[in-house]
This record gives C-alpha cells, sequence and structure tokens, in this order.
C-alpha cells in the first residue's frame, strides 16, 4: 500500500474505476495496520498483511481467478 510517492489504495480505485481495468484482481500487500489500512476505502479484491504465508497468497490468488 504505501509506495514513494503514492497510495496503492488509491491506485487501486482507479484501475477499479475504469471499465478497461475494473475486472483485474488486485491485491494489495501491506505491513499496515487494520485501523490504517481502513483509513482510506479501497476496492481491492483481497488485502494481505505482513508477514503474509505464500500458502496464504496463493489461495488468494487460486480464490480470485
Amino acid at each position: 500500500i504505501k509506495l514513494d510517492d503514492k497510495d496503492g489504495r488509491l491506485i487501486c480505485n482507479d484501475l477499479k474505476a475504469k471499465s478497461v481495468t475494473e475486472h483485474i484482481p488486485i491485491i494489495l500487500i501491506t505491513g499496515l495496520s487494520y485501523n490504517e489500512i481502513s483509513e482510506i476505502d479501497c476496492t481491492a479484491d483481497a488485502i494481505l498483511r505482513k508477514p503474509f504465508s505464500i500458502a496464504n497468497l496463493l489461495r488468494t490468488i487460486n480464490d480470485l481467478l
């Protein structure tokens, strides 16, 4: 979510708002707390908190495809 000069939640919302990209599943990965994550409304298909297991990431990807 935290990028150098952008916020992944806002990028996600922009992508989900465009008909050309709205169908693309988006998974955000973050070290932020739940309260910090929820500060900005986000339309991501999934949000994984760090540290995460590869098994959980793969399961999430599989569920979204």
